[in-house]
């Protein structure tokens, strides 16, 4: 396994960090010294699990990830208390620290259940998190999902610019340990609130139709 050196200011050696490796388990805390001891390289966990970004291209990552940027700050501007960001990392809880593509976040002073640490990150859950997913749908959709869910993020927009879709999930109700979201938009997923068994919904020629 490979490692990164840490220095003291003084520049003596004084530990070799592991470096993040893609796909293992770790908790929050030791994934938070392994980040900070590399440089150059963009990093999640998701569910105790190490995910290293890939390359981003332009048309189906780099060019939508602006529009929802631009979008989001202009939305900020004219709306009091409200704070946006793009690829900041979120401490949610001991086995998540994801970076959203982009954010949107009441202050603690309008209300807003996250707030900013003493080193300058997201802690707690954003009011919304976005997601440009080319080539992260299945992760973005299930174990990223589950995390916000969990950790109470009130609404999640994922953009799978692959087939040209938008998934928009709202909490509707907190619970002790999950919360339900309801997927809106072209398809939906309706978990329901007694056995959270999972109903899909999909609109055909303005009418909706249940799916078994």
């Amino acid at each position: 396994m490979s490692a990164s050196i840490q220095h003291d200011p003084r520049g003596t050696i004084t530990s070799r960090v592991p470096r993040l490796e893609n796909g293992e388990t770790l908790t929050r805390p030791e994934f938070e010294r392994r980040y900070t001891a590399m440089s150059g390289v963009s990093a999640e966990l998701i569910e105790g699990k190490v995910y290293l970004a890939s390359r981003v291209s332009y048309r189906d990552h780099g060019k939508p990830n602006a529009y929802i940027v631009t979008l989001l700050g202009l939305y900020e501007s004219v709306t009091p208390g409200c704070e946006s960001c793009t690829n900041g990392s979120v401490r949610l809880d001991l086995d998540n620290m994801p970076q959203p593509d982009a954010l949107l976040r009441l202050s603690t002073e309008c209300g807003g259940q996250s707030s900013i640490s003493s080193d300058d990150y997201v802690e707690g859950a954003p009011e919304l998190c976005v997601e440009i997913s080319n080539t992260s749908s299945s992760i973005d959709l299930n174990e990223k999902l589950r995390s916000y869910r969990r950790n109470g993020v009130r609404e999640y927009l994922v953009h799978r610019t692959h087939d040209r879709s938008v998934d928009f999930f709202r909490l509707i109700e907190m619970r002790p340990g999950f919360g339900p979201i309801k997927r809106i938009g072209h398809r939906q997923t309706v978990i329901d609130d007694d056995d959270m068994k999972t109903r899909t919904v999909a609109r055909q020629r303005g009418q909706r139709a249940l799916i078994a």
